[in-house]
């Protein structure tokens, strides 16, 4: 089920994250938009105190009362249970729980042009990103985190 996909940011921001499980939120915000919304733009932004990312898509959104609902497991606003029209409800979930681990936020928005817009910020020190090409500051990408196997801190995990 492909869409149209669109990107804005920088070439590359390098942050110190679980990497396998933030490749699976960010895979359930992008494929949650192109599913529901058809298309999704995704946008980074980086700041002093951290980086904020945006997926955003062109549907129809979800009804205000729902925003924060939808985090909670097994909760879906597509009602036929057709597992061709949706999950069970655990993407938003997983998500969340990615995000907050790493001490960040995650909310959903409904946009005014229409669509829905799901905005992570992850917070980070100004000296963890940096621009640079992969190959510059690898001591400092690689460098092992306490609690983390040294494996997951690949970027290319």
């Amino acid at each position: 089920a492909g869409g149209a996909a669109s990107y804005a940011g920088p070439n590359h921001v390098a942050i110190e994250l679980h990497s396998s499980a933030m490749k699976r939120a960010f895979a359930n915000l992008v494929n949650n938009a192109v599913t529901y919304g058809g298309s999704v733009q995704v946008t980074v932004v980086p700041t002093a105190s951290g980086v904020t990312v945006r997926v955003e898509d062109t549907g129809p959104g979800i009804p205000s009362e729902d925003l924060e609902r939808v985090f909670q497991p097994f909760q879906r606003l597509e009602r036929s249970r057709n597992r061709g029209t949706g999950g069970v409800g655990l993407g938003l979930a997983i998500a969340r729980q990615a995000v907050e681990n790493e001490g960040g936020s995650i909310r959903l928005g409904n946009r005014q042009a229409g669509g829905l817009s799901a905005e992570v910020f992850l917070p980070c020190s100004p000296m963890d990103w940096q621009g640079l090409p992969p190959w510059q500051n690898r001591a400092a990408r690689y460098a092992p985190r306490p609690g983390i196997k040294p494996a997951e801190n690949s970027m290319e995990n």
